[in-house]
Order: structure tokens, then sequence, then C-alpha cells
């Protein structure tokens, strides 16, 4: 775990830009990317026996869902707080506190679960969500997320959300955390989430809340927390059997699984090429498609990035895009002679006795701008590297320190770069169209309109999806994920979530 830390981008860029090349890490940033993959060594498997649940925690953070920092108790704030849904394994909304969600356009309606208390016993009302609405929103964990609500109404059991733009996965983004009226400043507000916190001068404990309207009272009611420094020191209580869990993003390195069982965590981030449209070459649509169909992903994904998280065909989390109903032949695919094809029609038929391409006589050279701090997408720039050679296209890899790197980003230094953006759960790829200092050069009218129009319930997404192969204004390249290390002695399906590492916590023996 030597390696250096990822920093922080500024509040806004890391709220709602691309984590571009991204450091090896921040471990309060789940919207990093991993700087290396889990490695899966082998140990010899130890007895089993009864093991008694046991989790982490960082008892110098908050366990405040509006003020925590750390991963690991960012991990346990669903825990606690209930939300008015949950993304469940395929990115959808898992109804909580919300017995539905409901609407179009600008205007959604949650209505409230009936029966739904607080761990004291109050019940959970109107009021409550939006005095957490309030919380939150001003919040760096959920401020971005919030951000296009306009306005939130309550009556009787029903809370009305207007949107400052039409959003047609709004429902994803209510997952912020609820808690009881005037608590949110408290050092561990009242929640209404599965387990509540109790604190002692002996440490801390979740205690299993009695009173959750899911009535799934587990074996073991009372799981201590145990605050340790670091990750391998979380690891190795994993394998010795005093603790049972961790989650990470990912984003402090290598985790050896070895003496343990693991879960894959699906998460928004979004590992793609982006390509500065302004350039002369790059700036024909025929030559970006090509690049697009040169690119291996599956290579990319296996070998650049270990097989950790799911391979993209869509600018969209793949769970979400297999409810699209995207035909196959809009799907982004391999296809060499189709990038030869593309580059021939384009014009570029002439190459130099290596086989590159040229123009006017002249080779014609693109650079491949990568964070020089992170493995994963230097040896993602060397494979492009590579692949663009085959369809004669003459490349060089430009490793930058990620400070350098992200300044070179901002101000359209590059041809192409190698980049990561965490999106919100409802997969907004604004910052990406819409900011020139995120991806250069301008996108069309056609484009935009047709995002517009699957934002606003006049077009599709097939329709959008049309358009943007029309365009490839960057080719997105698979969608990372995070991972929940377990004790090889926890019996039951163990499932984890986006919004929720501990899933069915409850259901663990």
């Amino acid at each position: 775990m030597g390696k250096r830390l990822i920093l922080i981008l500024a509040a806004v860029i890391m709220i709602t830009l691309p984590l571009f090349g991204c450091r090896a890490s921040d471990p309060a940033a789940s919207s990093q990317p991993a700087s290396s993959a889990v490695s899966g060594e082998t140990a010899e498997e130890p007895e089993e026996q009864e093991h008694m649940l046991r989790l982490p925690y960082d008892s110098s953070d908050s366990l405040n869902p509006y003020s925590v920092k750390t991963v690991v108790n960012s991990a346990l704030i669903p825990v606690i707080y209930d939300g008015l849904i949950r993304l469940d394994e395929t990115f959808a909304p898992d109804p909580v506190i919300a017995s539905s969600v409901t609407g179009s356009g600008t205007q959604y309606t949650a209505v409230l679960r009936d029966g739904v208390v607080f761990s004291d016993g109050t019940a959970v009302t109107a009021d409550d969500i939006l005095y957490s609405y309030e919380k939150a929103r001003t919040s760096s964990r959920y401020q971005s997320q919030l951000a296009n609500i306009a306005s939130v109404a309550a009556s009787g059991n029903t809370v009305v959300f207007q949107l400052k733009e039409p959003d047609p996965l709004f429902a994803n983004l209510l997952d912020f955390a609820i808690v009881k009226k005037n608590t949110g400043d408290e050092a561990i507000p009242v929640g209404s989430g599965r387990y509540m916190v109790q604190t002692s001068d002996s440490g801390a404990k979740l205690v299993y809340n009695t009173k959750h309207f899911r009535q799934k009272t587990p074996g073991q009611t009372e799981i201590p927390l145990t605050s340790m420094p670091d990750t391998e020191a979380m690891l190795s209580g994993i394998k010795s059997g005093s603790l049972s869990a961790v989650y990470s993003d990912l984003s402090q390195g290598e985790l050896s699984t070895a003496g343990a069982l693991s879960a894959s965590v699906d998460l928004g981030n979004m590992v793609y090429v982006g390509f500065h449209s302004g350039h002369e070459f790059l700036n024909q649509p025929a030559v970006r498609q090509a690049i697009a169909a040169a690119l291996d992903r599956g290579t990319i994904f296996y070998k650049g990035f270990g097989g950790r998280g799911k391979q993209a065909s869509l600018p969209i989390h793949p769970s979400i895009g297999a409810r699209q109903g995207i035909e196959q032949e809009l799907l982004l695919q391999y296809d060499v002679e189709e990038a030869n094809r593309l580059l021939d029609g384009a014009g570029y038929t002439e190459k130099d006795v290596s086989g590159f391409r040229l123009k006017d006589g002249k080779q014609i050279t693109v650079t491949i701008l990568v964070n020089a701090d992170n493995s994963h997408k230097k040896l993602c720039g060397s494979l492009i590297k590579d692949m663009l050679a085959t369809v004669g296209i003459q490349s060089a890899v430009v490793e930058k320190g990620y400070e350098e790197y992200l300044s070179d980003v901002r101000n359209g230094n590059y041809d192409l770069y190698v980049g990561e953006m965490k999106l919100l759960p409802n997969m907004s790829l604004k910052p990406l169209l819409e900011d020139a200092a995120v991806l250069g050069g301008q996108r069309s009218e056609a484009l935009m309109g047709a995002y517009r129009a699957w934002l606003d319930g006049t077009g599709s997404y097939r329709d959008f999806m049309t358009a943007f192969r029309n365009e490839m204004p960057f080719v997105p390249l698979l969608f990372r994920s995070g991972i929940l290390i377990y004790n090889r002695n926890i019996s039951g399906d163990v499932r984890v979530s986006a919004s929720d590492a501990y899933y069915n916590l409850e259901e663990w023996k």
C-alpha cells in the first residue's frame, strides 16, 4: 500500500467533471479510479468455523451522512440511514422509505411507505424528507446529485420534486440519507436504517433496529465496529477472522483477496478515450469512428484493468443500458476491418513503408495523454497505441504527472486522452458533452438535440445513440468497480450494490 495517494479535485470539478487519469488515491473519494487491480493470489483455505460479525470503521471520521469523509465510514451510511430509494444490483431504484417514485419530465412524486419509523419509534414524515433534503443538498456528498432540483414540496404522505431540467432517471438520485428533523447536526443523527450506532468508552457497535419496516431480524443483532489504521490492517483482520468485511473503491492500490472471498461492487466510474475534435485529422467524424472501431475494449478491460468492472458498448452503465432496448448494430464494437474502411473513405489511403497513413506525404501522428501517476491509465495508453498502429495510425503516448495532466486536459493540450468520470446515478453526460474544458471541440446540435430529446421524453435513447455513433465525441471503454472483501466463514448469499456495499448485511451469518 506504499503508493502515493490521489489528490481530490477541487470541489466543483470532483463533483461534476471527469476524474481524467486519476491519481493513486484519496481514501475519501470513491470517485477516483483504481491504481491497480485486485490480485488473485491463492492461499490455503482456513478451516470453517463459527464467525462473529465485526466491521471496520474510522473512529476519527464522522458517521453523520452529511459530513462523512472516508470510504470505510461512507460504506456504513446506507446501513444506518435509509433513503427514499437505494440502487439494487442492476442500478435500478429499489423503494425504501418511498413505496414508489413516479413522474416524467420535470416533476416526480415520491409516496412515503406506511408505517416507517425512525429508530427512536417516531414516524418518518414528509417534513423529515424536506429537512433531510435541505441538509443533503448543501453537503459535498450529495450536492451534485441534487443540483437539478428546483424545489421540493410536501403534502400528506407525498413529496413532490420539481426539476430544473427533465431527467428520465431522476429516481436513481433519491438515495440520499433521511434523518429525523432537527438531528442532522448531531454526531450521529437519528435514522431509520436497518441498524443504529451505539457508542461508549469501549468503542462502537451496530445494533439491529427492531423497528425497521423490513423486519428481517438477523442472527447476530449486535455487530462491533473496530477502528483500524489502514486497509492492510483490515485485510489482515479479515483473513485472521477478527474482522468480517471491508469495502474499497480500489482507489488506494492493489488489494489481495488471498484467504478471503470478494464481490465486485458496480460503480458509475466510466473510463473513456476523449477526443479533441477541434484538432486537424480528428475533426472528421469518420476518423473518430475509425479509432473507436480500432479499440479492443475486451483487451483493455482485462489486461489494462484486471477485469474489474464491466465493458462498455454504450456511454451508460451496462446494467442501465440493457434496459434501453438498443439493437446490436448500434453498440460500439471492435472491428479493425471497419476502422480501415472508414479511414480509407476519409481519404487517408496513402501509407509509408511501415504501413502508417500519410497526409500530403507526411506521416500522421496523434498524441495520447495519460496520467503518469496511474499504472492502469499508463498501460491503457500503451495498448491504445498498439491498437491504432494496426489500422495505420502512428501515435505517441504522453505521460504527465497528475496536476500537469489535468492542466493539459483543461487547456486542450492533447489529441486523445485516457480519462475517467464518476457519473451520477442518473448517468448524466452533460459534463462531457457540454464542457469544452473537459472534451475539446464542439458538439453538434444534432447530438445535443438528440440527448435533450431523450431527457425530456420526446426522443429515445436509441435516437441519441444513433447521433452519438455518428459524431463519436468520445469512446466509452468500461465502467470499473469497487470490491467488498469478506471472511470465508460468512455464510449466505452476500449481495452488494452501487449505493450499498452491505446490501443484505442483516442476512449474513
